[in-house]
């Protein structure tokens, strides 16, 4: 997957979500927490019910599985 111009958008997330970034780098934002700085070679996991920015920095390429 590939998100290739910089944007901000909201996100709800409705199912767990499984990361492996590749190349870019990006901002998620959970609602009330700070911000998480995700760059290549990251890793994360999102939570279902999770509601926040996600914010593209520079192009992104990513893995990811939705379970």
């Amino acid at each position: 997957h590939v998100r290739s111009r910089r944007q901000r958008q909201m996100c709800i997330r409705d199912r767990w979500e499984y990361c492996h970034f590749q190349e870019g780098y990006c901002i998620i934002t959970p609602d009330g927490m700070a911000p998480i700085h995700l760059k290549a070679g990251d890793i994360f996991v999102v939570e279902p019910g999770m509601k926040g920015t996600w914010e593209v920095v520079e192009t992104v390429r990513k893995y990811f599985v939705f379970a």
